[in-house]
């Protein structure tokens, strides 16, 4: 399934140096973290880790309301991330895109991305669709390196790993993983099934306390 490539996303990849650098972490993009935990492999790519090694950064640049609701939408992924490089804590950096982000971020989509058949601006298309890909992103990055990203501008939670939620991500990645393999061994299965089935397991509240599906 392939996931579609946005100048969105490539925003948040273009400011994460700048917030890194900001927050004091060190950069280890070039790291790529594997492990296997009850027959499911993981793979992860981190965006900063402290300078003792203790303590993993994820930075989200998005249009959510707030740090909570970032915190929402990806307390999932960085509990993995923590059990993965086996650290026992983490913080979520969370740089809101609006304002000057937004604006030139859109100036792009308006200058570069075809408009939809209505007219309206295609914000949610593909950049693996356009051959001039790279050009597009190189000006995305030109605009995008005038910003200056200062600490006031990035909200910080912090993270303490837990147990109980690892386990809870465990018995949800065994569904997960053995709805991979139904899906490879069954055509019939179709996208929007296996994403619907997705989405909703990786929400907490589908289990109980032990750990178990509801």
């Amino acid at each position: 399934i392939e996931i579609s490539n946005s100048l969105y996303a490539e925003c948040g990849n273009i400011l994460e140096p700048k917030i890194r650098e900001v927050l004091g972490y060190e950069n280890v993009d070039g790291v790529k973290y594997e492990k296997t935990i009850n027959g499911i492999p993981f793979v992860c790519q981190l965006d900063g880790m402290s300078k003792k090694g203790d303590e993993i950064l994820e930075i989200k640049v998005t249009s959510a309301k707030d740090l909570e609701e970032c915190y929402n939408t990806y307390q999932y992924q960085i509990d993995c991330y923590m059990m993965v490089v086996d650290v026992q804590k983490a913080v979520l950096a969370f740089l809101k895109r609006d304002g000057e982000i937004k604006d030139i971020v859109n100036s792009v989509i308006f200058d570069h991305i075809e408009p939809l058949s209505s007219g309206r601006p295609n914000y949610l298309h593909n950049l693996k669709e356009y051959s001039n890909e790279a050009e597009i992103v190189q000006e995305l990055k030109n605009r995008l390196s005038k910003v200056e990203i200062t600490k006031d501008m990035i909200a910080i939670k912090k993270i303490k790993r837990s147990k109980t939620k690892e386990h809870q991500n465990l018995c949800k990645l065994k569904e997960f993983w053995d709805l991979k393999i139904k899906l490879e061994d069954d055509p019939f299965m179709y996208q929007d099934e296996f994403l619907e089935y997705r989405t909703n397991m990786i929400k907490y509240e589908k289990y109980n306390k032990k750990g178990e599906l509801c």
